[in-house]
């Protein structure tokens, strides 16, 4: 696969899809396809912590909100995935299982991963829609994607074709689906409030956390890990 080249051509080439999809239900909990069971996700990801930003995007939230199948994410679970592992499973089942002491071991290894990280300014902009999640695009001139194929490298972490570096898409996902509806609505409501091109702020990112999510409540919940902080 060639990848992806220029993240907003991309970004655009998504949101030219938008009357031709369904949404798709996600509910909190394991029984789905996703987790087969398991509650256990280990991940590396920026959280959001910018008050302002966050208050910005609660205002795009309780706009979309107006309809009822938009289900928006809490603000603790407010965040950028650079990389997830899998399920902690023990014994092992499933190709994308690990184990605690895996997860310990990886852990390690990402400081020397990270290291030569600096600091970085992203903005977030621009509603979008997939047929799971509305989210937000992001601008950073490719330094999560740099994150990204740095996890590549640490032993035991396992590439995900379709998601990860050169095909890995920054983005921040605000809201989930409760019901099955056509987005043409949805869609024209955020072109009609502007949010398409609506600019939500910029912030710094300074470190990256590894944490294990847990899926088995209503809506997934952070346990932090480890916080590798950038230069």
């Amino acid at each position: 696969m060639g990848g992806i080249e220029n993240i907003e051509e991309y970004y655009e080439n998504i949101w030219a899809r938008r009357f031709d999809i369904k949404s798709v239900i996600t509910k909190g909990g394991t029984d789905n396809d996703f987790t087969k069971g398991r509650s256990l996700h280990p991940a590396f990801l920026f959280r959001l912590d910018d008050e302002e930003l966050m208050d910005s995007i609660k205002e795009v939230q309780d706009d979309l909100s107006s309809f009822e199948f938009y289900d928006p994410f809490p603000r603790e679970y407010l965040h950028i995935t650079i990389k997830v592992l899998g399920f902690i499973n023990e014994p092992k089942t499933y190709a994308d299982d690990y184990t605690m002491d895996e997860v310990v071991q990886i852990a390690e290894n990402a400081i020397d991963a990270f290291s030569s990280f600096k600091k970085f300014d992203i903005t977030l902009y621009g509603v979008n829609i997939v047929p799971l999640v509305s989210f937000l695009q992001v601008k950073d001139d490719g330094a999560f994607g740099q994150l990204n194929n740095a996890t590549l490298g640490i032993p035991n972490v396992r590439k995900r074709e379709n998601r990860d570096h050169p095909n890995f898409m920054p983005h921040v996902s605000i809201s989930r689906f409760s019901s099955s509806e056509d987005m043409g609505q949805l869609a024209r409501y955020i072109e009609e409030k502007e949010c398409r091109d609506k600019i939500l702020g910029t912030t710094e990112v300074k470190s990256v956390d590894l944490v294990i999510v847990h899926m088995d409540g209503e809506y997934p919940v952070f346990e932090m890990i480890e916080t590798y902080d950038l230069l």
